[in-house]
């Protein structure tokens, strides 16, 4: 994290789901650029599924400050949903081995799958108030080894700068379910899960609920 002084906050720019790069560069070339003006570099994480590793296009983002990132090879949603433990930790263990084959890169995020349309913080157990995760847990040599923090909880602010004129939360209609148990207010930092790496929660409304929650 960013420890110098007046620096009040640090927002991480991330997209996921690639399986291509040509879509992704169209989409993100405006960002990119406008950040390398801004800062000199283009600090935005790309949450990947599969990607050719040896692509030109891989190279030339990580040279403008992009990160390839962990986001599952086959997205299963969510993750445990053929409820077999180790076909899941397959899916992850492999995007982990195909971020860590792009030459330079060097994957330290992994995001969740359907974190921010689920009412589940993804356990195995099935119990839906778990804090716990399994996932963290089992997966954890890969977590010592690679990874630094997750993606899996959302975050909603609740203060005056995100209320509407009428009183309403200005942010909560984009929360897909009443009881979201993935949803954490007023609480925007990082924290240690299991001694093994920093919960980073994603602000909502996310590009999911951009695409789905337009009529609330």
């Amino acid at each position: 994290m960013d420890r110098r002084d007046g620096v009040e906050a640090v927002i991480v720019l991330a997209v996921d789901d690639m399986r291509e790069a040509p879509k992704y560069e169209t989409f993100l070339r405006p960002i990119l650029d406008r950040l390398k003006k801004i800062d000199g570099r283009a600090s935005v994480s790309i949450m990947t599924n599969k990607i050719d590793p040896t692509l030109p296009k891989l190279q030339e983002w990580l040279k403008e400050g992009v990160s390839l990132e962990v986001h599952s090879i086959d997205h299963p949603c969510p993750l445990f949903n053929s409820n077999d433990f180790a076909k899941a930790k397959s899916t992850y263990d492999r995007c982990v081995e195909l971020m860590s084959a792009i030459p330079g890169n060097r994957p330290v995020a992994f995001r969740m799958p359907c974190c921010d349309s689920l009412t589940r913080p993804a356990c195995v157990s099935g119990r839906k108030s778990s804090t716990r995760p399994r996932s963290t847990a089992a997966f954890s040599p890969w977590t010592a080894r690679f990874s630094t923090s997750q993606h899996r909880m959302i975050h909603r602010f609740r203060r005056e700068l995100v209320i509407d004129a009428d009183g309403r939360q200005k942010f909560k209609k984009f929360v897909p379910f009443e009881s979201f148990v993935n949803t954490i207010d007023d609480y925007p930092y990082p924290y240690v899960i299991g001694k093994l790496c920093w919960e980073m929660p994603c602000v909502t409304p996310s590009d999911w609920q951009a695409q789905t929650s337009t009529s609330r």
